[in-house]
């Protein structure tokens, strides 16, 4: 059963952010219709609100002879991706059609943007018969640059299905908006309706008859970007329920029943339509009492309990600050189309006065409204760090969003082309974007309820039309606004529960932690326990077993680190004789209050003999370890006397069970006594740990901290892109120490981040084995002195970094770059295959490819292993048109001994060809009996050799 404490936390915040200021959701409502003047495509208008945007894309579709002028880009970047575009067209299209009363004067405004997308989906459905046009625009290109619509020089590839390529997901969600759209504009144009739907039924007709998804078709040119992730089926059950509403005609019901059930969706995305679907058909269920759609709007329901915070099957997780959080990419995509389908549900409830049950609890429509108040009022800037994730909304929101057209000099203010590569001076400075980008709603904030505000944050910073076209529904609901009688009901429909019990101090839990515990906490900040803490620690302190789902960052340390120092302070056992102390930082202030105990952390990197020693000479009261090495330390002192151990603490279960230490967690368990008290702690519960809570633990107590995390606890170290880069900007200064895998990555990066224009102000320091002792010993004292500045050295902890544009460029102007960044490379891979934490360092999940763009590799080089291991290079695009041989060293001394080795190397092969002489057979035996008598090679000496061959290679490929 979900935690009290956890819907406390939530609900809190609710409720107070549902108080007598509002944001003024009529003007969010007006810029979220007006951003889509932004991502027009084709000849604009003469009435275009955002005045720096220009024609463009003026040519698309004459690749294949036809007009596909017009439509939407989809997000930050030039291409028209017709399967998103469709949905945010269907999306628009059902706003209109359920709050077209509310919207007031921006009903016009909501039609045009509309029809400007359907215009260009009847071209592309019309334009060749038994064709449907999917997108314009090579999606791997485009991205490779950075500059306006008004600029592209990229290919404006065609892309389309076909019954050879079918396409059932974009044809049907296609049809789905051609649909919706002929309901809106029904009575305001009956012959643009009658051709909407006419052009509806043929094309759904195309999508059942031809059956398969696009992404298989087009492959690459759509994915990894818009892949239909989830099939067709979903596309299939949407477009048909579309049809089905727009005509009343029983041919479509009666398909939609042959597709069976669907899948048991708690999401809604431009991919995943069954959640759409369901609450579409549950308005027939609903509205017209039509009981052949029952089971929809029990999917709908299903769905919904889900989604709520509250319900004993809620798999959606929310931040501090009460958002949903469903993906870490643009996860306000799914905010805004999940709000819309609450909000629309919630109406149709209001208007049958339907109430439905998640388990024991009753659900109103009012709960519903509550929750999507909130996410609506999360957006426009009720949220901790008071941010307006809508551009232009408020005095505080986002000013650097990925967005090429937005972050580039206006069209009317330099005509001039930027060209391909003109724009990344642009994208990588820390200045605001020039044209703010009104109503855009960006991917929005983290987990932690944080944002960088950071150009190449895409996952974040990046808009898109799918985000804004959910969201126009809920705005215009609240915009209409609410009475007091209304208000009241949605603040009176969270549970009492709620609002009746509040998190306890640590000074009231029960049974009480010691004064001198109370103090530490009070010391080191620390007043109110977090939910896992208020539950934990009393069943801790109570000889209770417990098992914790709680996620990193719930505060689950000091609820096992608290009990198990009362309980050694209340030990017959305790104290020992003084000793020096050996504890890690967290401990601390919590440790210090007792006198005499000793803690002993068993970790790796330490000799096993000098942690015997201590062990054998000093005792302990506490013991902190990996399983590996405290299961070793066991089994070689097997006097060791653990009859009174007090407690034992497995924190990370799920992931020391992953990683494979199930043996040693087993053994280590086998040699305590069965009377002590035990704590699982996980992120997650899997089976291997289910299984572990039944052997090892007594009765335990299930604590559960929120809804449970979907994803574990991190399994590997990563730098994802740019992430370097932005936190030496972040921190420029201050003083950062940078590790990195391998001396020659050291020397690499020294190079390479010294000459990114926006570094320039920073001072780098490197340090690693290879360098003379005393460039080591003046790099380190120089660091020292430095009032600012960056240290790279050498560890076992860093991985490529994804900003290949800027480096790629330095590579291609300095050989030097190209040759430590080879060098690099290929140490970096080689020392990751060979690493001794083989559970962390996955050579299999390397994404090598990736991993060589970070580099700035320009053509993928020769590596034994690799080829060995068939290791994909997925994600890797080798730079064309580049004679390898005419870069040139910066240094005119290394590239004037450069030309001079290049003209005794060909010298030296013209001689060798000129002088070359089959041998005779004998001598050839005689050559294969010598070599079969030579004494074997060692590991050392083949690794040597093997190394010099590719760096032969190498030297050959360049």
């Amino acid at each position: 059963m979900t935690s009290l404490f956890f819907f406390v936390l939530l609900f809190s915040s609710l409720l107070i952010s549902n108080g007598d200021a509002n944001p003024n959701y009529k003007e969010a409502l007006s810029k979220s219709l007006l951003f889509f003047q932004g991502q027009r495509s084709g000849p604009l208008p003469r009435g275009q609100q955002i005045s720096w945007r220009a024609s463009s894309g003026l040519s698309d579709g004459s690749a294949a002879h036809v007009d596909l002028t017009g439509g939407y880009y989809d997000a930050g970047d030039n291409v028209k991706f017709n399967l998103p575009m469709a949905f945010t067209t269907t999306m628009l299209s059902w706003s209109a059609l359920e709050y077209g009363k509310r919207m007031g004067p921006e009903l016009e405004n909501a039609r045009v943007n509309i029809r400007w997308a359907t215009d260009y989906l009847l071209k592309c459905a019309r334009a060749t018969p038994g064709k449907l046009y999917v997108g314009v625009g090579d999606p791997n290109v485009d991205h490779k640059c950075w500059e306006r619509p008004e600029d592209m020089d990229t290919p404006r590839t065609v892309y389309s299905v076909s019954p050879s390529n079918p396409g059932s997901d974009v044809a049907a969600e296609t049809a789905a908006a051609l649909a919706a759209a002929s309901m809106v504009f029904r009575k305001v144009d009956s012959k643009y309706s009658r051709l909407l739907l006419a052009t509806a039924k043929d094309v759904m007709q195309f999508a059942i008859q031809y059956q398969g998804a696009y992404s298989d078709s087009l492959s690459s040119s759509v994915c990894p970007f818009y892949c239909s992730y989830s099939g067709y089926k979903d596309e299939l059950m949407w477009g048909a329920s579309w049809l089905l509403r727009a005509t009343n005609n029983p041919y479509y019901a009666n398909f939609i029943k042959s597709l069976g059930g669907g899948d048991q969706p708690d999401i809604f995305s431009w991919d995943n339509k069954y959640a759409g679907a369901y609450v579409l058909l549950s308005r027939r269920a609903l509205l017209n009492k039509d009981s052949n759609f029952e089971q929809y709007k029990q999917a709908a329901e299903n769905f919904i309990c889900k989604i709520l915070p509250d319900s004993p099957s809620s798999s959606t997780q929310y931040t501090q600050g009460g958002l949903m959080y469903k993906l870490p990419q643009s996860n306000l995509q799914y905010v805004t189309s999940i709000t819309f389908l609450l909000t629309t549900y919630a109406k149709y409830m209001k208007a049958t006065k339907h109430t439905f049950n998640c388990g024991s609890s009753v659900i109103v429509p009012n709960a519903l409204i509550s929750l999507s108040k909130r996410q609506v009022d999360y957006i426009l800037g009720d949220n901790p760090i008071k941010m307006s994730y809508m551009v232009g909304f408020s005095s505080n929101f986002p000013k650097r969003i990925h967005h090429r057209a937005s972050s580039l000099p206006s069209h009317a203010l330099r005509s001039q082309s930027l060209g391909c590569n003109g724009g990344f001076q642009s994208f990588y400075t820390q200045n605001p974007n020039p044209n703010i980008l009104t109503g855009a709603i960006v991917g929005g904030p983290n987990q932690n309820d944080g944002y960088p505000d950071q150009r190449d944050d895409y996952s974040h910073a990046e808009p898109a039309t799918y985000i804004n076209a959910a969201f126009v529904g809920p705005l215009a609901y609240f915009a209409a606004g609410l009475s007091d009688k209304q208000a009241a009901a949605v603040m009176d429909s969270s549970p009492p529960k709620t609002i009746t019990k509040a998190l306890p101090r640590f000074s009231e839990l029960k049974p009480p932690l010691s004064e001198d515990i109370i103090e530490a906490l009070d010391r080191s900040g620390f007043e109110v326990c977090t939910p896992v803490q208020a539950e934990t620690i009393p069943f801790l302190c109570s000889h209770k077993d417990v098992v914790v789902d709680a996620a990193t960052g719930s505060g689950k340390t000091l609820a096992f680190l608290l009990p198990f120092i009362e309980i050694i302070r209340r030990s017959n056992s305790y104290p020992p004789k003084p000793h020096q102390r050996r504890y890690i930082r967290w401990q601390e202030p919590f440790v210090s209050t007792l006198p005499n105990v000793n803690s002993v952390l068993l970790v790796g990197g330490r000799e096993v003999e000098a942690d015997m020693n201590t062990l054998e000479e000093e005792g302990a009261n506490l013991l902190i370890g990996t399983p590996g090495r405290l299961s070793d330390m066991m089994k070689r002192m097997e006097f060791l006397d653990f009859r009174n151990l007090e407690i034992l603490i497995l924190d990370e279960a799920d992931r020391l069970l992953d990683m494979g230490f199930q043996k040693q967690v087993n053994y280590i368990i086998s040699r305590l006594p069965k009377q002590r008290r035990t704590g699982l702690f996980s992120a997650t519960q899997t089976q291997a740990v289910a299984d572990l809570a039944k052997a090892g633990l007594r009765n335990p107590v299930r604590v559960r901290s929120g809804a449970e995390s979907k994803s574990k606890t991190p399994s590997g170290l990563y730098c994802e892109s740019s992430q370097l880069v932005h936190l030496l900007i972040e921190n420029k200064n201050k003083k950062l120490v940078v590790f990195f895998m391998t001396c020659a990555c050291v020397d690499y990066w020294g190079l390479v981040l010294s000459k990114i224009p926006t570094l320039k102000s920073i001072s780098f320091f490197s340090t690693h084995g290879k360098m003379d002792q005393n460039a080591r010993d003046n790099a380190l004292a120089s660091f020292t002195e430095a009032s600012s500045g960056v240290l790279l050295c050498t560890d076992v902890a860093a991985r490529g970094l994804d900003i290949p544009g800027i480096i790629r460029s330095l590579a291609i102007k300095d050989r030097e770059v190209l040759e430590k960044g080879l060098k690099a490379f290929v140490s970096f891979v080689r020392a990751y295959k060979e690493h001794q934490c083989s559970y962390i360092f996955s050579w299999k999940g390397l994404e090598i490819g990736k991993l060589a763009m970070g580099y700035g590799i320009l053509s993928f080089p020769y590596i034994s292993e690799v080829k060995q291991d068939r290791i994909g290079i997925v994600g890797f695009t080798p730079v064309q048109g580049i004679t390898f041989e005419d870069i040139k060293f910066k240094n005119k001394s290394r590239e004037k001994q450069r030309q001079q080795n290049l003209l005794a190397r060909k010298d030296k092969l013209q001689q060798e060809k000129r002088g070359k002489r089959k041998k005779s057979s004998k001598e050839a035996v005689d050559d294969s009996n010598k070599a079969s008598r030579k004494r074997k090679l060692t590991g050392r000496q083949r690794q040597t050799i093997q190394t010099a061959q590719d760096e032969e290679e190498m030297n050959l490929r360049l």
